[in-house]
């Protein structure tokens, strides 16, 4: 009988040992899993962080983009204010003008704004009276009627000529 207690005893120190191994390792499977889903939750945090930072680049290089553009947009009315203002100046010393697009239009007042029905053709010569902001005030003899028509053509459809 004495066997057979120690044998008891062997079979629930063994039973408990296994129980305590079972415990531990459910406890150990508990910890890995929180730790694999808070390590999922970082990675989720940073990925998102980063799609942040993307954004936020992709938004900076837009602004870059307009500012470049902007500036470049700048440089170009500056250019033409240059240009306008060198053909107001040649009409101050010689009035004579072509007209260099396909149309230019009568206009009421320096201002693109008050544009009338009556227009210029291409190649249609005429006589500047003044220069008004980017406006020439002109008179164009029609040699066909014998009438004469004044008004403010934009100085970016004609050009200055000598005769």
């Amino acid at each position: 009988m004495y066997h057979h207690s120690i044998r008891v005893i062997v079979v629930c120190s063994l039973s408990l040992v296994l129980l305590a191994s079972c415990q531990f390792s459910t406890n150990e499977n508990k910890a890995n899993d929180e730790w694999q889903t808070r390590l999922k939750e970082d990675s989720l945090t940073l990925e998102k962080e980063r799609l942040e930072l993307e954004a936020k680049k992709l938004a900076i290089a837009r602004q870059r983009i307009e500012l470049m553009e902007e500036k470049q947009t700048q440089r170009e009315n500056a250019e033409i204010q240059v240009e306008w203002a060198k053909k107001a100046n040649n009409f101050e010393m010689n009035p004579s003008g072509v007209v260099i697009t396909e149309k230019a239009f009568f206009h009421e007042k320096a201002d693109l704004n008050t544009r009338k029905k009556a227009y210029l053709m291409r190649g249609d010569q005429f006589t500047a009276t003044y220069v008004s902001r980017d406006f020439v005030f002109v008179s164009y003899d029609n040699m066909k009627n014998g009438k004469t028509t004044s008004g403010f053509i934009h100085l970016g459809d004609v050009e200055n000529v000598s005769w």
